[in-house]
């Protein structure tokens, strides 16, 4: 082989291992890709080409382009993305729609090549028609329950009135497709550009399994019930997401199983009413959506009653029901309970607990449970310390406790005692005797919390929640108040507008067109939703506006 020859198997070989690939060492590449042209480009009009392709300043790379890059109005799933080097290829299957604005928010959908950096607030707008339309919406999107921005979020605007039972032609969002579609970010913001003036209904669902319609039972979706009027753009407007399902409410099964009935419904409920129910014990099973009634032991005959249930939709079933006893010997669970999580006040000597069984009880000896103090002293509870909480198979008990024994050097021993034979259940089983020790709340090893309402609103509550969303304190339509015995950690006020005075949040109806009650949080100078408490602080009075 000549030198020549040799020379030139060396080029060959290294021209033939030659790749785009990232450049080692170096410094960081910071700098996202910027757009150098655009076919067509940003707010041309007249546009009939079916493929769009941007040229950039260094090579670039998809990412996810079917989740990132919203095309608005969507010309259907017929949609091809491709990146070469500098240039990305968008090709329509469909042509474009006559006398249209299209928007592409090109979002994490183009990044370069190295890095990952994708260029901010890309956007291109054309039309098919005369002139591009300028209308833009922005808001965001939040957990209407524990106020925190969403990301990923759908958002969708729909060219008709929201479907409700006066208006049959209106959109369903569980069946429909928006007319304009885009997405909120890591902050929670959403935004519309460039949308033809004309009245529209929003709404913004989680859309876990993409197909660009709500999914109630596993979607958390939210909606304004007044639409936009765009006149002129719309600013700031929120949207608060919620879980309820819309499905439609039905019995799935009612089994007679020996001395009990269960009636199982499609979904969770809200409320039911049996009647006559003089000689019938019933409750709730493990969940709302299961009512199991017992039989009565007197009689053979199959019993009718009416059942009347309600969902958190207000979905109504009033039905006629028939149980009977049946041959089948169904094995019965034993007796369980639990004593719950009982504490005292050293403040006020208030004690109490929730005891909960698995199953009705028939019988109470308020005669075998009592608390005991230091093993001198022995409290006895009567009826009028015991409350069955309805339609649950769980016992309230409260009482107060004399001062006196708050105020010794030595922290006292207190005991919840629950004795043999304390109750009898339905299926005549009972209890044996335990105990359990009950913590004491001590002032010094607390805090207080004063809160001071502004607001027009009549009807309101305010609930005091720890880090975790669990409430530990509430009141209602009370412009003064403290939270007294506040143990030291992260918490939460949220303010609940209740509007139809039932003394709880009630979700949104899509079918009514009917928002969910206004929720509100209390926010630190800082602008966080939690604040810290530690002992013996005394916090406040927090303003509470809304």
């Amino acid at each position: 082989m000549s030198k020549h020859g040799f020379y030139l198997f060396i080029i060959i070989l290294f021209a033939g291992c030659a790749s785009l690939t990232s450049p080692n060492g170096g410094p960081k590449d910071k700098e996202p890709p910027m757009l150098l042209t655009s076919s067509p480009k940003n707010n041309q009009t007249h546009v009939t080409a079916t493929t769009i392709t941007l040229t950039f300043d260094e090579p670039i790379k998809l990412n996810n382009p079917r989740e990132e890059i919203l095309i608005s109005p969507s010309p259907g799933k017929g949609v091809e993305y491709k990146a070469k080097g500098n240039t990305v290829v968008i090709a329509s299957k469909k042509p474009w729609k006559d006398s249209t604005t299209y928007n592409i928010q090109f979002r994490d959908g183009i990044q370069d090549l190295t890095e990952g950096n994708a260029p901010p607030d890309l956007n291109l707008s054309f039309s098919t028609g005369d002139y591009v339309d300028s209308m833009y919406v922005t808001g965001n999107v939040t957990d209407i329950l524990k106020a925190r921005r969403l990301e990923k979020i759908i958002v969708g605007l729909y060219d008709r009135p929201a479907y409700n039972p006066s208006n049959t032609n209106g959109f369903n969002i569980f069946n429909d497709t928006a007319a304009y579609i885009t997405k909120t970010n890591k902050k929670g913001a959403f935004r519309f550009n460039n949308i033809r003036k004309g009245t529209y209904s929003i709404y913004a669902f989680d859309d876990k399994n993409k197909n660009l319609k709500v999914e109630s039972n596993t979607e958390r979706y939210g909606f304004r019930a007044s639409p936009i009027q765009l006149t002129r753009p719309a600013d700031s407007i929120s949207i608060g997401l919620f879980m309820v399902d819309t499905r439609k409410l039905k019995i799935t099964s009612i089994r007679n199983i020996g001395h009990l009935t269960r009636v199982r419904f499609s979904k969770l409920l809200d409320e039911y009413e049996i009647k006559p129910d003089s000689n019938i014990t019933h409750s709730f099973g493990d969940q709302n959506n299961e009512i199991n009634i017992w039989n009565p032991e007197e009689t053979g005959d199959t019993i009718r009653f009416t059942l009347s249930a309600k969902d958190s939709v207000s979905t109504k079933i009033d039905t006629a029901i028939y149980i009977t006893r049946s041959n089948v010997k169904a094995p019965r669970d034993g007796l369980k309970w639990d004593l719950g999580k009982p504490v005292i006040e050293a403040e006020t000597g208030t004690f109490s607990t929730t005891i909960s069984f698995n199953k009705p009880i028939q019988y109470i000896n308020p005669d075998s449970l009592y608390l005991t103090i230091d093993t001198i002293a022995t409290i006895p509870l009567t009826s009028k310390n015991l409350a069955p909480l309805p339609k649950s198979n769980n016992l309230s008990i409260t009482t107060n406790l004399d001062l006196k024994y708050f105020q010794t050097k030595k922290e006292p021993t207190i005991r919840l005692i629950a004795g043999k034979q304390f109750v009898i259940s339905i299926d005549s089983d009972t209890t044996r005797r335990t105990s359990t020790s009950i913590p004491i709340t001590w002032t010094e090893d607390t805090g207080i919390i004063h809160i001071q309402t502004e607001t027009r609103e009549t009807h309101y509550i305010v609930q005091l929640l720890d880090r975790q969303g669990k409430l530990i304190a509430s009141t209602t339509n009370t412009p003064r108040f403290t939270f007294r015995n506040v143990t030291p950690q992260d918490y939460q006020i949220r303010m609940i507008v209740d509007i139809n005075k039932n003394g709880r949040w009630d979700n949104g109806v899509i079918a009514t067109n009917t928002e969910p009650e206004p929720v509100y949080y209390y926010r630190t100078p800082k602008n966080s939703t939690y604040f810290t408490m530690r002992a013996n602080w005394e916090n406040g009075p927090l303003i509470l506006k809304f």
